[in-house]
């Protein structure tokens, strides 16, 4: 059955964003719901809540062709409903949402490796994401061992797809 899942999968190419959520387990169906109603800071999330967002990054992920990317994507901001919180400016906040996120991934780690997802590859993705972006603000010594991680320019990369300082009108209004 996971083989003939994974034929589909790339027989038809990397399913639009509607198609993944078509597919995924009811469980992780719930999550997206309530990131529908989980608001995010506007300075960093112009595009407004974790869902729009996810669907953004999944969607830059999918141009690329590259279902790692894509799963990563799908995944990487969904502890955000359960730990988005106003800080003490005022502004929205999620500490810890990454450390979530692997949890539920991990979670569904079958479901991963059935539609083709490198399991271990996209925990990394989903674990690092935020980590990658705050480098400058490490110790030397955390630093090299970032650089030294075994998928450091996949994360580097993803995470430059999770950035919405770039948006376009397309991906803003579309």
């Amino acid at each position: 059955m996971k083989n003939i899942q994974k034929i589909i999968i790339w027989f038809s190419g990397i399913p639009s964003f509607e198609k993944m959520v078509e597919k995924c387990p009811k469980d992780i169906k719930k999550i997206l719901l309530r990131c529908r109603e989980t608001p995010q800071n506007s300075f960093w999330h112009p595009e407004g809540n974790v869902l729009k967002h996810t669907k953004i990054v999944y969607n830059r992920a999918r141009k690329l062709k590259n279902l790692d990317f894509c799963i990563a994507a799908f995944f990487h901001d969904l502890g955000k409903p359960s730990v988005t919180v106003r800080n003490s400016k005022g502004s929205w906040s999620a500490p810890g949402h990454e450390l979530i996120s692997t949890q539920i991934l991990e979670k569904f780690q079958d479901w991963v490796e059935q539609i083709g997802g490198d399991y271990k590859k996209i925990h990394e993705l989903v674990f690092y994401h935020m980590r990658v972006k705050i480098m400058d603000e490490m110790k030397p010594k955390k630093q090299e061992e970032m650089k030294n991680h075994i998928f450091f320019n996949e994360i580097l990369e993803f995470s430059q797809l999770d950035n919405m300082q770039n948006l376009t009108k397309e991906e803003l209004y579309g």
